[in-house]
């Protein structure tokens, strides 16, 4: 009787064992995941390290509705040097990560596009563990893996320019990031139209599918 009871307790503990094992992962909020996993690398940042957003705290709300699909849009006026750039950057890393699926940023020349593919988004992968595994290595003879387009589990990133209108129509995304001269959009969803921006300078627009059930 009392080896049944044993061989129970051990039969209950594998099988909590594995239910953690197969358990997903919890669901966290862009500036959560920011804070748990995003490193600033020194081409970018005066204080490179771990990302802290306390230091801060007015991205917190930026960051946590670009994660939250309930929320349609989002618009910004704000001045330069404002840390809207890395905002930008972590939201394509936490898709990367937490929910991919092909992403189209487009800057507003190609030029300006591999720029920042140079100095800000190989920098952050090559920088962030997290990320390590997910995201395929550039190879110069791969088409997959160029300076303007990067391939990860589950999607890739496309890096275009404004005064290329066929990246707009060539690719379809799920999520597009769009900068024209000053004016920033993250768009979630299909269309990629960018509604409601304004041309005055740091304005930033970000948009969800939702934006089209108001």
């Amino acid at each position: 009787m009392e080896s049944d009871v044993a061989q129970l307790k051990t039969t209950s503990a594998i099988a909590d064992e594995a239910w953690l094992l197969w358990r997903p992962p919890p669901k966290l909020t862009l500036s959560e995941w920011a804070d748990r996993y995003r490193i600033l690398s020194s081409e970018s940042s005066a204080e490179p390290g771990q990302w802290i957003t306390a230091k801060a705290p007015y991205e917190r709300e930026i960051m946590d509705a670009i994660s939250n699909s309930e929320v349609p849009r989002i618009a910004i006026q704000k001045a330069s040097q404002m840390g809207i750039t890395d905002c930008l950057l972590n939201a394509i890393g936490y898709l990367i990560d937490q929910d991919p699926c092909p992403i189209l940023m487009v800057q507003p020349t190609i030029e300006l596009s591999e720029c920042f593919s140079t100095d800000r988004f190989r920098p952050m992968i090559r920088d962030m563990p997290r990320l390590h595994g997910l995201v395929a290595k550039p190879r110069a003879r791969d088409s997959q893996n160029t300076l303007r387009r990067t391939s990860f589990k589950g999607g890739f990133l496309a890096l275009g320019g404004a005064n290329s209108s066929g990246e707009f129509i060539r690719t379809f995304c799920t999520n597009r990031i769009l900068r024209r001269s000053r004016p920033l959009s993250f768009v979630r969803g299909n269309r990629g139209q960018s509604r409601g921006a304004s041309n005055r300078p740091h304005y930033c627009v970000l948009e969800s599918p939702n934006c089209d059930r108001e």
